[in-house]
């Protein structure tokens, strides 16, 4: 095969979340860079260079009005990064599907959602503002949805993709900053009196700290999710109706991955 055919086969299994792991981890350091690299050109370039995440909102490097020379930056890397993380959830859906089908289901439709909804927020810019709320709030939402219902899965399959202490890793930033999120800012009438700053207690920098917990979420799960379909657990009560089920476990286990993971055909009796 030749190098060409290599590549465009290789980006064909990363979109339809059939690639390697190591392959899919990829995705996840491309992604990372292009919103790191993103996040700091509309920061370096704001105007007097003023921005800070205790002042600001994170759509404040997308507005036109805030950030009229490279506002398109921003929305440009927000785009992209909706596009892109698309693939990381069919990517865990296929992981997943075995467990507990609805619940991969709703984890997938709550995260094209939120990639939708990234999209959009990148497509309108925050001075267009009920839209673009919309936008952040389908956006904020499908990824927290997302996240729950795949540490829902976590819970089912217990111990044997994770360990506690590495479940809490995962999941602790996002269970300490989303009640924060709600609560801090109500906070700020009652603290007003007090020698503090009032900044800490506002919705900008709790915004960017939820918006950390979740990027740190969608690299984590990549990271600790296996190579293959767990099925091993399942395998004595077979959800595809295919001739091999009849047949030993190996073989079974050989058809489930080839079906989810490589989709590589595999005709009965093989």
């Amino acid at each position: 095969m030749m190098k060409s055919e290599q590549v465009v086969k290789t980006l064909s299994n990363v979109v339809r979340g059939t690639t390697p792991k190591k392959h899919h981890l990829s995705l996840i350091v491309v992604l990372t860079i292009i919103y790191f690299v993103g996040i700091v050109v509309s920061i370096w370039f704001y105007p007097n260079q003023t921005y800070s995440p205790l002042n600001n909102f994170i759509s404040d490097m997308g507005g036109i009005a805030t950030n009229p020379e490279v506002y398109w930056v921003f929305n440009t890397t927000v785009i992209l990064i909706g596009i892109l993380t698309i693939p990381h959830f069919i990517y865990l859906y296929r992981r997943f599907v075995l467990i507990n089908e609805w619940l991969t289901r709703l984890m997938l439709i709550s995260g094209i959602l939120g990639c939708f909804g990234f999209v959009c927020v990148g497509l309108i810019p925050e001075d267009f503002k009920a839209p673009h709320d919309i936008s952040a709030l389908v956006a904020f939402g499908g990824f927290t949805s997302a996240a729950l219902f795949t540490m829902l899965i976590f819970l089912i399959i217990k111990s044997q993709w994770i360990s506690p202490r590495k479940f809490w890793i995962l999941y602790g930033p996002l269970c300490i900053t989303y009640p924060l999120i709600f609560i801090m800012p109500n906070l700020t009438s009652l603290v007003s009196s007090l020698s503090l700053d009032l900044r800490w207690f506002a919705w900008p920098i709790w915004e960017w700290t939820f918006m950390g917990s979740l990027t740190y979420w969608i690299i984590g799960v990549a990271i600790i999710t296996p190579d293959r379909t767990w099925a091993r657990a399942y395998l004595e009560k077979p959800k595809i109706n295919h001739p091999l089920q009849g047949s030993s476990h190996r073989s079974y286990f050989v058809f489930l991955r080839r079906h989810y993971i490589g989709n590589t055909p595999l005709e009965s009796g093989q």
